[in-house]
């Protein structure tokens, strides 16, 4: 079911809590992901920042701990690299 579908499903009301439990759902999934890529990684300890403000369109960078300054776009390219 997408979004649409289950906005438009009378079985439950759009409420506070509906919205809080959609939240903490995204919340668990981003998290699961962060976990999942970081388990990906080689062990150099890597940062994976979002330089943008909210509601505007994504833009990933990683850096290495140690090297926080020296960030590079977080992409297939990067990911391919250092999984290679």
């Amino acid at each position: 079911m997408d979004v649409a579908e289950e906005l438009l499903d009378l079985d439950h009301t759009v409420d506070r809590a509906y919205v809080e439990r959609r939240l903490d759902d995204w919340f668990g999934r981003v998290d699961r992901l962060y976990a999942d890529i970081e388990s990906w990684l080689p062990d150099a300890h890597y940062l994976i920042i979002d330089r943008v403000d909210s509601f505007e369109p994504s833009d990933w960078r990683v850096a290495t701990l140690m090297k926080r300054r020296e960030q590079r776009p977080f992409d297939r390219d990067f990911l391919s690299a250092v999984l290679l």
